[in-house]
């Protein structure tokens, strides 16, 4: 019987002291009571511009004649669940050589959301305003694929958070300035509807253009 007393009070603790533990939820919300860390985990920038590729293909005849633009935040600086977009351009090989290529539309514009860990498809347009074909030239001085990447996980995280640190700013500031000035053409034809952003980009220091200022 004593037996009996000591685990029904073993267990009584137990279950009081499972209550006061803080539950994580797998949520964004802060989690109530307790100092929770949670682990997040939000797809990559290549996870988001595959699924924005797949989209562009199935709109744009002879899909492996595009050429895409890194993420682009729609909104600058970035708020909370800010739209990120991937552009395709018709690309075909100039006939004057192989340092050479024009850049065409129509184009397409592929438009994304994240949730949590989630891609969301917003839109996908075929857009054949604002007419452009020139030549651009072939560049080896532009950002490499992984370089790329990586400003656009920093890109992911600020436009699912609403939230951007000076080393993530800086990153993108400068991989984003050079796949400016290595794709002119495309970049050019893009600051009318990415205008803030690419204002920042502009700027000689990146802490300008960084989001407490611009506000």
């Amino acid at each position: 019987f004593k037996q009996l007393i000591f685990i029904f009070r073993t267990l009584s603790v137990c279950i009081v002291v499972l209550t006061l533990v803080p539950r994580c939820s797998l949520s964004n919300d802060p989690p109530k009571g307790g100092n929770c860390t949670m682990n997040q985990t939000l797809p990559t920038a290549r996870e988001v511009c595959k699924v924005a590729k797949a989209h562009a293909e199935q709109v744009l005849p002879r899909p492996g004649l595009l050429r895409y633009t890194p993420l682009l935040p729609t909104v600058w600086p970035p708020a909370q669940h800010t739209s990120l977009r991937v552009y395709g351009y018709s690309v075909r090989p100039a006939p004057t050589g192989m340092v050479l290529y024009v850049v065409r539309t129509p184009r397409v514009a592929v438009t994304l959301g994240i949730d949590n860990s989630r891609i969301m498809l917003q839109n996908v347009d075929l857009r054949k305003d604002r007419e452009l074909e020139d030549l651009q030239p072939r560049s080896m001085e532009g950002p490499s694929g992984q370089e790329l990447a990586s400003a656009g996980d920093a890109l992911v995280l600020a436009a699912a958070t609403g939230r951007l640190g000076t080393d993530e700013s800086r990153h993108i500031w400068s991989i984003y300035r050079r796949w400016r000035t290595a794709n002119i053409v495309i970049a050019a034809h893009l600051v009318q509807e990415h205008e803030c952003f690419f204002r920042w980009l502009d700027e000689d220091d990146h802490v300008r253009g960084h989001a407490a200022d611009l506000r």
